[in-house]
């Protein structure tokens, strides 16, 4: 790209650049303030450093995903900050997503529609809170937008590739091939034939997977197919973990109402909707993200394990057919450019007043619990916290996650072997009496059988450190 070139792409993407800077500033910011890693991230920061320790070190959950751990593990094996840059990471995926869904508007409907859904998407409290978060969710949101963009330009084995990528990023992005080949049969039978190098390109992404899988678990199960689709298997029971207990009412409308309370803004999807049908909007590729949208509502509605973050699978979509109701409404107004300057001035007038500066400052906990086994020659922990494995350097059994009793069993399977357990009360998950006094039981045996070396209380939850 010559002199000229860069000069015209800078001219008619001056908005956009604006608003990926600003982003960017104000989250960075936060994320030099901000570091201590949450469950999930340092589960991930875990399985980075056992995929490339090939074994010896970090810790490993067959539920999850592999693209990430991978990403994350390679920023360990460099030798760098693994919770920092994991963090960086997630901002990274977070500005090229804000710029996917730019890009997928601007196709599917015009410049005005991405960066309105662009500026929707950047100031949305979930989406913007998350941002510097070392998860799964943005990035395979990010993999699964440029599959959609790849296969609405019609190549397909980008789009199969990028939806593999996502698939093995967080495994419900699968549903992005059913929302394609759905489409696709939709729109031309013709299409299906065209298909095939959709699939073949997903498949060369995810049966290597799956041949992986076969090999780290084949030992474990008596039949083939146990081995190849364990992770899938075992993260069934997961889906109903901490159910939901709400009404009927309240299960089917929790993701739509949590993301409107979010962002009153998105209100304009109903409009955009109105748009939408008016339009005759279904009879082109905009239909795509309605199909990618109620794919993703259907299934987070099914499963009874809800969380408000999920709702970041399917927000591009929504904000992208927001944007499109806003831009409909603000069309049709004489002077929508003042409209338009107006509305960017007070959103980034709010989105400014959001962030936080500062240096980060270890808590206790971090400098006294996590760090333990920083200098110590204590190896093979038992844990039922994974967010020692983020900082230490040691291999980590996990024990959490289990019923009650199978709890057990594994302490009983790897203690000799093992020189030291953490032990958190809480992450012994009861619902029931028969449950804590089993939790008392453990606790007492682990006491017993080991030499408690550290305990104090954090936030109002008990920490435990034994050794053998």
């Amino acid at each position: 790209m010559n002199k000229k070139n860069v000069n015209k792409f800078l001219t008619n993407n001056f908005v956009l650049l604006f608003l990926l800077f600003i982003f960017f500033i104000a989250r960075f910011l936060f994320l030099l303030k901000e570091q201590l890693p949450i469950w999930d991230e340092a589960v991930y920061i875990g399985m980075g450093k056992y995929l490339w320790s090939f074994g010896s070190t970090g810790g490993w959950e067959i539920i999850r995903p592999i693209i990430i751990p991978l990403i994350f593990g390679l920023i360990w094996k460099l030798n760098l900050n693994a919770i920092f840059f994991s963090k960086f990471v997630g901002l990274i995926f977070s500005i090229a997503t804000l710029f996917m869904v730019y890009l997928l508007g601007k196709r599917l409907a015009n410049k005005e529609v991405g960066l309105v859904a662009a500026v929707l998407l950047a100031v949305t409290p979930l989406f913007y809170n998350w941002s510097t978060f070392a998860l799964v969710d943005i990035p395979s949101t990010f993999f699964a937008l440029l599959s959609i963009y790849f296969f609405i330009e019609k190549k397909l084995w980008q789009s199969g590739i990028f939806a593999g990528v996502a698939f093995l990023t967080k495994f419900p992005q699968g549903l992005i091939v059913v929302a394609l080949s759905f489409f696709a049969i939709e729109r031309n039978l013709r299409n299906i034939k065209t298909l095939w190098k959709y699939f073949l390109a997903f498949f060369s992404v995810a049966v290597p997977f799956l041949i992986f899988n076969y090999f780290m678990y084949g030992n474990e199960v008596s039949r083939v197919w146990h081995g190849i689709f364990r992770p899938f298997i075992m993260s069934i029971p997961m889906q109903d973990y901490a159910g939901f207990t709400g009404t009927f009412f309240e299960n089917v409308s929790y993701y739509v109402v949590a993301v409107l309370k979010d962002n009153i803004l998105l209100v304009f999807f109903v409009i955009g909707m109105y748009y939408f049908l008016k339009n005759k909007m279904y009879k082109r590729e905009f239909n795509l993200i309605n199909v990618a949208l109620f794919l993703f509502l259907i299934y987070l509605t099914y499963i009874w394990h809800k969380e408000i973050r999920y709702s970041i699978l399917f927000i591009p979509y929504f904000v992208l057919i927001a944007a499109y109701g806003i831009y409909s409404i603000v069309n049709k107004i004489k002077f929508k450019s003042y409209v338009y300057g107006a509305v960017g001035f007070i959103l980034l007038i709010i989105f400014l007043s959001n962030t936080e500066v500062g240096l980060y400052k270890a808590p206790d906990i971090e400098k006294e619990f996590y760090k333990y086994f920083l200098d110590k020659d204590t190896n093979n922990i038992i844990t039922n916290d994974p967010v020692p494995a983020a900082y230490v350097d040691k291999r980590f059994y996990y024990i959490y996650n289990l019923a009650p009793g199978v709890i057990e069993s594994e302490y009983d399977r790897l203690k000799d072997n093992s020189g030291a357990i953490i032990f958190i009360p809480k992450n012994y998950y009861c619902t029931n009496d028969k449950c804590l006094d089993m939790r008392k039981e453990f606790f007492e045996t682990l006491g017993k059988e080991n030499r408690l070396v550290f305990e104090k209380s954090y936030f109002n939850d008990s920490y435990y450190i034994f050794e053998r």
